[in-house]
């Protein structure tokens, strides 16, 4: 069973985006992000990868808990 975790940003983040190379970006307000399984080599620990749009960023992991709401998928 894959756990993933999906927020909706109540605020706009920035992550930095991990390819193709490393560039500090902005994720707007109502963007859908989701814990990725797997760490990037590159992050720091108390940084977590997402996914949004397609795409794989980093972004600490506070300012995901405060600037994002879980998203709950029951089934």
């Amino acid at each position: 069973m894959n756990g993933s975790q999906h927020y909706r940003l109540i605020q706009e983040i920035a992550a930095v985006s991990l390819s193709p190379r490393p560039v500090v970006t902005q994720l707007h307000v109502g963007a859908i992000v989701s814990l990725s399984a797997e760490s990037h080599p590159g992050i720091a620990p108390q940084m977590v990868e997402i996914e949004s749009g397609g795409r794989n960023y980093a972004l600490f992991a506070a300012d995901l808990a405060d600037r994002g709401e879980p998203i709950t998928e029951d089934a």
